[in-house]
Parts: structure tokens; sequence; C-alpha cells
């Protein structure tokens, strides 16, 4: 019943701002006022402004819908180290030559561990997470001669294997599925990229979950907080500053979930042929002539006047822009861009009136005068 209600009120509300538009459209400016104070009095709502299509000033027009294919994906790639540094739970093979003899011995075969530590016989724990093969030879070599292991050793590290991220890509993505990625290189760009891409459908927000840390860990990944029910946020790719504030990396278990766009529509109604909801094509635009080609045409010719109903804001009063038909086939400012949500109403005057009853006389005689019938 609420529902309902509100519903109700609503399409009240867009009937009447219609009717004042009209008369506003017609001249009739003390009268559209008081149909408006009555809009405001039965809605509630704030008296809203009426605006001509030709001169609708800059903050209500209505911005072009941007489909997220044509986005730039860059933000959503973390900056690294390079994909040769070493990670935490890599696989490398250490060897050491101690200048005793010629033969190296046996390469051992050493997990990184998920503080960055590698675990070399006889030498000890020495960090390497972060650096590339060469540069942890280096350290470990100096753990080996500050700890009286070795006094000149040569030491060799190579990558056994890489540590690898599960990570499962949804959604709008051209190839759904889980997806292992390189360690090094495991962040929300990767993910995508690994599943194809943005499919045509997909929107401009992308939802990320991270595992709790009690999986994570038991998988042998470190933890880095206190989370233990998971971490979810959102990513806006219209807006730079939910990449710029996230953090883009993924983890063993990481879901990413891209949403479908929502469908942005106008409502068409009045003296059209077809009325209801049309969309506006994403990265392109809807012009009230388009709008009422898509809905059918006119039933009348003469039908020239036409109200929008547009809601300025989330939140704020809707305005009434008076447009007319015969304007906007002669000059392109006249032919307003539409916005999603708009309500476009061909008006009924005293001419529409007319004809039409006119016509469906007519009609009704010559149904009538038919045998049969």
């Amino acid at each position: 019943m609420v529902q309902f209600g509100e519903n109700f009120q609503r399409m009240t509300s867009v009937c009447i701002l219609a009717c004042a538009a009209r008369f506003v459209s017609q001249g009739s400016v003390w009268l559209g006022c008081t149909v408006v104070a009555a809009a405001a009095a039965m809605t509630g709502c704030q008296q809203p402004a009426a605006f001509r299509a030709a001169s609708l000033p800059p903050q209500y027009r209505a911005p072009i819908v941007r489909s997220a294919r044509h986005l730039d994906l860059s933000p959503l790639a973390r900056a690294t180290g390079g994909t040769d540094v070493i990670q935490p739970n890599d696989l490398v093979a250490v060897s050491t030559a101690t200048g005793l003899t010629s033969d190296k011995g046996e390469p051992q075969i050493l997990r990184v561990s998920p503080d960055g530590m590698v675990n070399v016989p006889l030498v000890g724990p020495v960090r390497v997470a972060g650096l590339e093969p060469q540069a942890a030879e280096y350290w470990v070599r100096q753990a080996s001669m500050e700890r009286d292991v070795y006094r000149n050793p040569h030491i060799s590290i190579q990558f056994e294997s890489r540590h690898t991220n599960n990570v499962t890509v949804l959604g709008a993505v051209k190839t759904p599925g889980v997806y292992a990625l390189n360690g090094a290189n495991s962040d929300l760009l990767a993910a995508i990229v690994a599943a194809g891409g943005l499919s045509d459908e997909a929107g401009t927000k992308i939802d990320v979950r991270h595992p709790p840390d009690s999986l994570v860990q038991a998988a042998g990944y470190a933890a880095t907080s206190a989370n233990v029910q998971g971490v979810s946020y959102r990513i806006d790719l219209q807006d730079d500053r939910t990449a710029a504030g996230a953090d883009l990396s993924v983890r063993d278990g990481t879901v990413i979930m891209v949403p479908e766009r929502v469908k942005q529509t106008v409502y068409v109604m009045g003296l059209v042929n077809r009325p209801g909801d049309f969309e506006i094509p994403p990265d392109d635009e809807l012009r009230l002539l388009d709008a009422l080609a898509m809905a059918g045409g006119r039933r009348l010719e003469v039908a020239d006047r036409v109200s929008v109903t547009r809601r300025a804001s989330q939140n704020g009063a809707p305005i009434i822009i008076s447009a007319s038909v015969r304007e906007a086939q002669q000059n392109g400012a006249a032919n307003l861009r539409l916005a999603a949500g708009d309500v476009v109403q061909v008006e009924e005057t005293t001419m529409t009136f007319t004809l039409e009853t006119l016509r469906n006389f007519v009609r009704l005689g010559v149904t009538t005068g038919l045998p049969g019938l």
C-alpha cells in the first residue's frame, strides 16, 4: 500500500506539472503558477521551476550516458616493483658454492614465507620478498658471512615456481570464471583483463570482496589486517577518487563482481501512438524528436506543445521544461537532450482536442454506417 501511494502521488505530480507547463507555454503564467501551487500542496514538494528547452540553464542540461567499455581502466592497476621480484609464497632454488670445491651442490627448493623471509639451510632466515633474484643473492651472501657460516660464498637464486592468486571474476565481463594471476601482478586490472575485459553490458561500478584473513592464513598467506569477516568495497570507474583510496591488489580467493549497467530510460506519454519507456543508448544521446519517433510519432501533426518533467537532482524538486516540436525541427538547441527519468508529454490543446473529437466522430459514423457493424 505504501508503494502504491508513492506511485500514485508521483504520477499525480507529473500530470499536474505537465498541465502547468502547458499553461506556461501558452502564455498563461498566472494560471500555470496556480496549478504548480496546487501540485506543491498535494505532493508536499517545493514549487518546480519552469524553463524553455532552447534556453535551459547549464546546470539542468542532461549529461551523455557513458558506458564502461570506453572508460580508462588504468586506475585499477596498483603500483608494483615489477614482475621479476620475489613474492611471498614463491618457490625459489637456492644454490651455495663455498669455494672449497667447484661443485655448488644440489639447489635447495625453498618457499618464501608469508612475511617475505626465506630460511636458507645453515644461514637462517633472510628477507628476500620485493627483491629481484640478483639482489636477493647479495643479501643471502651477506647474511652467511655476517653469521660466520661461510667466508666468501657464491649464492645463486632462481625461480622454481611463482605464487599465484586464484581470483573469481563474475558479472558483465566477456569470459567470467576463476583465473590464476601471477602474485607479482595481482590487481583489479589484471583480473579483468584475464576475464576478457568488460562486456558491452557492463556498468561503471565494480564490487570487490576479499576473503577473511582466517582463510588467507590457512592457505599460507599473510594477514594484512584484523579481518575476520572479509573486506568488501565498490569502485566507480567514473569517479577516480574511489580507486585512489582503495586497495587495488587481489588475493587468493578474492571475488570481483561487475554488475550490468542499469538501463537509463525516459517515459513518453500524451498524444503519441505508442506511449511507454524508451532506453537512452549508452555513449549516445536521446533528443526530444528521437523519443517522439520511438513512441510512434504524434497522433496529430498539429500537436506541437511538449512538456518535460525532470528531476533536477536525486533529492531535489522537479523542473518543467516546455518545448515545441516545430522549434525542435528548426533549431537544434530547442531539440532537448533528454535525461534518465524524464517524463515527456505531448500536450493536448484546444485544437488537438477538437480535431481528435471530430476524427473519432467521423470514424464512429463510418463504422456504424457499415452493414453488419
